[in-house]
């Protein structure tokens, strides 16, 4: 495993940013508020003080809502040497993802992505095995001008497990928040769900800088980013692998 170093790393913390919170303190925070939506800040405290005889003020606890919940400002943003994966900073963001999400009810977890269907493209990005890493032969024209993306959303719920929509142009930003919208209208994404997406930019950054803050606030959805370099951990990347057969 490679040491910390200024030059290798995404440099980010990981879940939280609060001295002496650990990750359970932010998972029995969450699920607090998920037993009571309408819970008032002095019950939150009174938990914590009974559970972890920690004592928390009132505006600690608005303050968690509304700048330092869970995965809140944890965006991940990879780093251009690829051992990274192997550093320390990695590995334990890792640790973290895997011990909060082995503690929710993975029906409540929904998977998210897109990708790029423009012939060559299709050989290195979507046809690679997240898995083994390995790229089938792929006869394609690489001059080709068509171009489509894929969205789609896969979840363990048994009524409507996924969401997918296919576009005759490039995806971008806009278009992906359309698409969460059309899984909040569908059933896919609903209250008190975690939606898991890796750290492309058209989920975090430019027109959906606030998506994070919008489906915490106004639809209790739970926006959480995969750590750097894992796409093996979205399943969902299977979907993909599979489509193109």
């Amino acid at each position: 495993m490679i040491p910390p170093s200024i030059n290798r790393g995404h440099h980010r913390k990981g879940v939280g940013s609060i001295v002496g919170f650990t990750i359970e303190h932010h998972i029995y925070m969450y699920k607090l508020y998920l037993w009571n939506p309408s819970r008032p800040l002095l019950g939150y405290i009174e938990r914590f003080h009974n559970k972890y005889n920690i004592n928390l003020s009132e505006s600690f606890v608005s303050g968690w809502f509304k700048h330092r919940g869970p995965f809140k400002g944890t965006m991940r943003l990879t780093s251009k040497f690829p051992p990274a994966k192997d550093s320390w900073e990695c590995c334990e963001l890792v640790h973290q993802y895997f011990m909060f999400m082995s503690s929710v009810d993975h029906r409540n977890v929904v998977f998210g992505d897109e990708k790029p269907f423009k012939e060559i493209e299709i050989f290195d990005r979507v046809r690679r095995d997240p898995i083994t890493g390995i790229v089938p032969a792929l006869v394609c024209n690489a001059n080709s001008k068509n171009r489509y993306n894929i969205f789609s959303a896969i979840s363990l719920k048994k009524h409507i497990p996924i969401c997918s929509r296919v576009i005759e142009e490039n995806g971008d930003a806009v278009m992906f928040c359309q698409f969460v919208s059309e899984c909040i209208k569908e059933g896919i994404l609903v209250r008190g769900d975690i939606f898991v997406v890796d750290n492309c930019s058209i989920h975090t950054k430019s027109d959906n800088e606030v998506l994070q803050d919008v489906l915490w606030d106004e639809f209790n959805i739970l926006l959480i980013t995969l750590q750097p370099y894992h796409p093996e951990l979205n399943p969902i990347e299977q979907i993909f692998h599979t489509v193109v057969e």
